[in-house]
């Protein structure tokens, strides 16, 4: 499975970032060999609105199959999951953190309504 995290940073250490659609970096964790990697969205011009996708289609080319962000647009959530990608909702949280705290099944997809869950405050060895 490839994960990826909008991130503030290139590293592992880097903290969750919201996704704005602009100006986003993002961590790619393949949960196959265990590497990470950075996804270049540079080639996308401006915000990502509901009746434009490129940055799905992004996700999509690089077989991203959940993206974890400390915050997303409804218009992008809807274009993202129409592409098949899981959301989840992450916040305070270094990128590492919430790779963990997905592993354990413990953030919330953006779409089933639950409250925001504060992962940087669970202990995880």
């Amino acid at each position: 499975m490839k994960i990826a995290i909008s991130a503030k940073g290139n590293t592992p250490a880097s903290q969750v970032a919201p996704y704005s659609g602009q100006d986003a970096g993002f961590i790619i964790y393949d949960s196959d060999n265990f590497g990470f990697t950075c996804l270049d969205d540079s080639t996308r011009n401006g915000p990502l609105q509901a009746n434009s996708n490129p940055s799905a289609q992004l996700f999509v080319d690089a077989g991203i199959d959940v993206l974890v962000v400390a915050g997303i647009a409804l218009e992008a959530a809807h274009v993202l999951g129409r592409s098949g990608i899981r959301i989840y909702e992450c916040i305070s949280a270094t990128v590492w953190e919430a790779i963990q705290a997905l592993k354990l099944n413990i953030l919330q997809a953006v779409d089933d309504g639950s409250a925001r869950l504060d992962c940087g405050e669970i202990s995880i060895k």
